[in-house]
């Protein structure tokens, strides 16, 4: 779905590879918004916006060393997913920031299974565990 132009951009409502539509039609019903307590006077969802992008500034160029802190406190566990076919929220860059954090490998790269069935890999480290889920993208099912 494409919306109005912006000096001269087009622009889409969903990220490319994604169709929100459905998490957007959930999460905007009144019922929703209600047991979520959002005020009736707050913007409906939508997974992107022009208004946030317009005024984001990039602070970080990456989130090492918070999620680091968070896991050395000892308090916190951390789980990093994917689903495998998700082009949005590749789960090859977060097998690389896995990897990347310098923490103990504890259980090497392995399947998990549902049903007898492969249903994705895993890696530990530590505190911190890595997995994908074949034939998800991150937010469920793509079958």
């Amino acid at each position: 779905m494409f919306s109005t132009d912006f000096q001269g951009y087009r622009y889409s409502d969903d990220p490319p590879c994604t169709d929100a539509s459905n998490l957007r039609k959930w999460l905007n019903q009144p019922s929703v918004r209600q047991a979520l307590h959002i005020p009736t006077h707050v913007q409906d969802w939508d997974i992107c916006s022009l208004d946030v992008e317009i005024g984001y500034k990039r602070i970080y160029d990456t989130m090492r060393p918070q999620i680091l802190q968070l896991i050395g406190s000892g308090k916190l566990r951390g789980l990093i997913y994917n689903g495998d076919v998700d082009m949005a929220c590749n789960f090859l860059g977060d097998e690389w920031f896995a990897n990347n954090l310098g923490l103990p490998v504890t259980k090497e790269y392995e399947s998990w299974k549902y049903n007898n069935q492969v249903a994705g890999f895993f890696k530990s480290y530590g505190p911190v565990n890595f997995l994908d889920s074949e034939g998800f993208w991150t937010y469920g099912a793509s079958r």
